[in-house]
């Protein structure tokens, strides 16, 4: 099963990825993890109900992305609302739901909540 998976991909658009420098809308779920490890960073710039993740989070989410095994997605994923691959591909690609999150200006930065 990969509901989770399906759902975020289907929901990007071929201009989210070419912003992110990728050429081409992966079809596999599986690509499109290995797209997400690669561009895997700590997520300074997403919110979440009002709050910036604390740096033990940020840490947290960017080892729970490196470590996943993009083989195990096809078994299932438990997703959270605090997933660190929603606040990864919200990070990398916050201009695709603009309607759905608004923007924020803290410390001079652009920020975004989901």
């Amino acid at each position: 099963m990969t509901c989770f998976w399906d759902g975020l991909l289907a929901n990007l658009k071929p201009k989210d990825f070419a912003r992110i420098g990728v050429k081409k809308k992966p079809r596999k779920t599986q690509d499109f993890a290995a797209i997400l490890k690669e561009r895997n960073t700590k997520t300074t710039s997403v919110s979440w109900q009002g709050e910036l993740p604390t740096e033990a989070q940020l840490n947290e989410n960017y080892e729970a992305v490196k470590s996943l095994s993009i083989r195990s997605i096809k078994g299932g994923y438990d997703c959270s609302s605090f997933d660190p691959f929603l606040f990864l591909v919200a990070e990398v690609s916050w201009h695709t739901s603009a309607s759905q999150r608004r923007a924020t200006r803290m410390k001079g930065q652009r920020r975004w909540e989901t």
